[in-house]
C-alpha cells in the first residue's frame, strides 16, 4: 500500500537558497546545543488525517547525503512523542544526525485515532519512514532532505526506545504497509513479551522468577508464575487484580505484585497476557473490566514483539539489530537475569537475524563497560551477555547515538565481524 503523496513544491533535489522554505524554517532547539528542530505534518498511510514530526539536526553536518537518520518511537502507551524534552529519549544532536519524532494518532498534534500502539500507529510510523527516505513530501511540500540535505535516505534507523520497540516491530512486520529500505534495528530495553509490558509479575516486589521463561516462535515468551497467589476484588466498573504475596485477601501497593493491562480504546477492557488470562480462568477468577483471553491473544499477536521475530527476519533477512540494556531496567529493575533482553537476543538470533549485538561498542561508546562481542549467543537460559553500568548508559542519549552510529558506520563498510 503506497503512500499518497502530496504535491511537491520543493522537489527532491532542487537547489537550496536562503528564502527557500525548506532550509529556511526552522528555529534553535530547546533541548541539543547548536540544534535546530523543525515541526511539520506528514500524511497518514490512509490520506485521512495529519501526523505531527519533530525533526531535530545538528546546525553543522557533513555534505549532502552523510548523516544517519534515526526514528525515535518512543516508550509507554502514550501517544505524545512531541515536543522532545531532556527527559525523553532521544539522539544526541552534537553529533552530525538526523532525530525524528512523532505523536501517535489520537495523541498531540497528530489527527485520527488511537489504538494503543496498534496498526494505525504502524502505519504513522510508515509514512514517517517513507518521509525519512524521501518518497512523500511533508504538508509545506517539502521532502526531509529538502530540509536537511545531509540526511541520508539510505541509512535509516528506527530506533524503540522501552516499548517504542515492540511497536518498530510491529511496524516491519506489517505487511499491509509499504515501507522504504531500513539499514537497522536498535531497542532499549523493551518489554517483549505481553506480561513485560504490562508489567503483570511486578517491578518491586515482584514474583518472577529468574529463568522461569521461555521463547517458542509461536507463542513468544512466556514466564511461569504462582498461580495459586492470584487475588481478584470486585470492583465497579474493573476489578483489582493482584499477586497477593503475603496472602492477606488485599491488593496492595508496595507489598503486592499489582497487576494492570493497557486499555483497549474501542471497550476500555484491560488487556491481560493471554497466559494470565487462563490462569485466571482455570482458577474460577471472576472479574470486571478484562478482555476474554482469545481477545488478549489476538490484541497481543500484534504488539508483542517476542511474537513477531520469525515475521521480522523473513520480512528484512539483512535486518541487523542492536540491543541496549543496562544492570538495572528502567521499569523492571530488580529483574536481574534481564529475560526481554536475552530473550529477544535469542529469539533473533534462533530465527537466523543477520547480525546481532548487545550493547554498542567501545569504538563507537567510549564509557567504560564490558564489551560483548558481535553475534555473541544470547539465551534465556544465561548471562553472557553483559549489560551496561547505569554510569555508562547515562545519559541515555549516548548509547542511542552511539547505537545508530556503529550501525552506520558498518553498514557503510560492510564489516559485521570487528569489534
Amino acid at each position: 500500500m503506497a503512500l499518497p503523496l502530496v504535491a511537491c513544491l520543493a522537489c527532491r533535489g532542487s537547489p537550496m537558497s536562503a528564502d527557500n522554505v525548506c532550509s529556511a524554517d526552522f528555529q534553535p532547539d530547546t533541548i541539543g546545543t547548536n540544534t535546530r528542530t523543525v515541526d511539520t505534518m506528514l500524511a497518514d498511510a490512509t490520506g485521512v488525517f495529519q501526523i505531527h514530526v519533530a525533526v531535530r539536526w545538528a546546525e553543522r553536518m557533513g555534505p549532502a547525503g552523510t548523516a544517519p537518520i534515526g526514528v525515535l518511537l518512543h516508550g509507554g502507551w502514550d501517544h505524545i512523542g512531541t515536543p522532545v524534552t531532556v527527559d525523553m529519549p532521544h539522539l544526541d544532536t552534537t553529533q552530525p544526525l538526523v532525530d525524528i519524532h512523532l505523536d501517535l494518532p489520537g495523541g498531540g498534534q497528530s489527527g485520527g485515532t488511537d489504538d494503543e500502539r496498534g496498526p494505525l500507529a504502524a502505519a504513522a510510523v510508515a509514512a514517517v519512514l517513507q518521509w525519512a527516505h524521501g518518497d512523500t513530501v511533508d504538508a509545506a511540500g517539502c521532502h526531509l532532505q529538502d530540509r536537511i540535505p545531509p540526511a541520508n535516505a539510505d541509512d535509516i534507523y528506527v530506533v524503540g526506545a522501552s516499548n517504542g520497540g515492540n511497536l518498530a516491530y510491529a511496524t516491519l512486520t506489517d505487511e499491509t504497509l509499504d515501507l522504504p529500505p531500513l539499514a537497522g534495528l536498535v531497542t532499549w530495553e523493551t518489554p517483549v513479551a505481553a506480561t513485560f509490558a504490562s508489567v503483570e509479575l511486578g517491578a518491586d516486589p515482584t514474583v518472577y522468577t529468574p529463568g522461569a521463561c521461555q521463547w517458542t516462535a509461536a507463542n513468544g515468551i512466556q514466564c511461569q508464575f504462582p498461580a495459586d497467589e492470584l487475588l481478584a476484588l470486585p470492583a465497579d466498573p474493573t476489578s483489582e487484580l493482584c499477586f497477593d504475596i503475603n496472602a492477606d485477601g488485599r491488593c496492595e501497593d508496595g507489598v503486592d505484585a499489582i497487576v494492570h493491562g493497557p486499555p483497549r480504546p474501542e471497550t476500555g477492557e484491560l488487556m491481560l497476557s493471554p497466559d494470565l488470562r487462563l490462569a485466571m480462568d482455570e482458577r474460577g477468577l471472576l472479574v470486571t473490566g478484562y478482555a476474554s483471553a482469545a481477545d488478549d491473544d489476538t490484541w497481543w499477536a500484534y504488539r508483542d514483539a517476542s511474537r513477531r521475530v520469525q515475521l521480522l527476519t523473513q520480512r528484512w533477512p539483512d535486518l541487523p539489530v542492536l540491543l541496549i540494556g543496562s544492570d538495572v531496567d528502567h521499569i523492571l529493575s530488580t529483574w536481574t537475569d534481564h529475560p526481554h533482553i536475552h530473550g529477544i537476543g535469542q529469539a533473533l538470533q534462533a530465527s537466523g537475524a543477520a547480525w546481532t549485538r548487545l550493547n554498542p561498542g567501545s569504538t563507537w561508546l567510549p564509557a567504560n563497560h564490558t564489551e560483548n562481542a558481535p553475534d555473541l549467543p544470547l539465551s534465556l537460559l544465561g548471562d553472557d551477555g553483559q549489560m551496561l553500568t547505569e554510569q555508562a548508559e547515562s545519559p541515555l542519549d549516548q548509547p542511542l547515538t552511539a547505537a545508530v552510529f556503529e550501525l552506520s558506520s558498518r553498514h557503510a563498510s560492510g564489516d559485521w565481524t570487528s569489534e
